[in-house]
C-alpha cells in the first residue's frame, strides 16, 4: 500500500533540510519492550491474519505493541524460543476470537429462531454466554448445545432482555 503525503514544495524542502540535520536512529526500546519484539509480533500477527497488512504503519505498530504487552502479561508458562511462544500466543488469540464469534452467532440465531429482534443488551448476553461456555464446557469439544445451556442460564438468572 502506498501512502501519499501532500504539502507545498517549500514544506518538502524544509522537511528535507530538517531530516538532513538530524541523526536518525531506530528506537531501541519502549519502556520494557524492545522494538525488535514489537516488529516480530507485528510480522507474525500479519502472517497469522490477526493484523491487517493494509493498516497504516503507526496503527500496525500500536496494535503489535498491545499484542506484545498481552503476550508478556499472559499467565501461561511459555516454553521454547520467544518466536515459537509468540506464534503459540497468536494462534491462541486467533482461536479465541473465532470461538467468541461462533458463540455470538449462535446466540443471535437463538433470537432469530424465537422470532425476536436482537435486544439492546445483546453484547452483555453474548459476554455472559462466552464466559459460561468457557467455564463449563470442554474447550476443544464445545457445541451449540453448550451455548443454548448458557443462554438458558442467563434467562434463569436475574437478567432480562431489554
Amino acid at each position: 500500500m502506498i501512502k501519499a503525503y501532500s504539502g507545498t514544495e517549500q514544506e518538502f524542502k524544509n522537511l528535507d533540510s530538517l531530516i538532513g540535520e538530524q541523526v536518525i536512529s531506530l528506537p531501541q526500546s519502549i519502556g520494557d519492550t524492545n522494538a525488535y519484539q514489537i516488529f516480530l509480533m507485528c510480522k507474525l500477527a500479519i502472517d497469522c491474519g490477526i493484523i491487517d497488512n493494509n493498516m497504516f504503519y503507526d496503527e500496525m505498530y500500536s496494535e503489535a505493541g498491545l499484542l506484545y504487552s498481552k503476550f508478556k502479561e499472559s499467565s501461561v508458562h511459555w516454553e521454547g524460543s520467544e518466536y515459537d511462544c509468540i506464534l503459540t500466543f497468536l494462534h491462541n488469540c486467533k482461536e479465541s476470537e473465532k470461538f467468541k464469534k461462533e458463540v455470538r452467532q449462535e446466540v443471535c440465531e437463538i433470537f432469530t429462531k424465537l422470532g425476536l429482534d436482537l435486544p439492546s443488551n445483546i453484547d452483555d448476553i453474548v459476554k455472559y454466554c462466552i464466559e459460561d461456555v468457557e467455564h463449563s464446557a470442554d474447550q476443544n469439544g464445545w457445541s451449540d448445545t453448550d451455548v443454548h445451556i448458557a443462554f438458558r442460564r442467563w434467562c434463569e438468572g436475574e437478567n432480562r432482555v431489554d
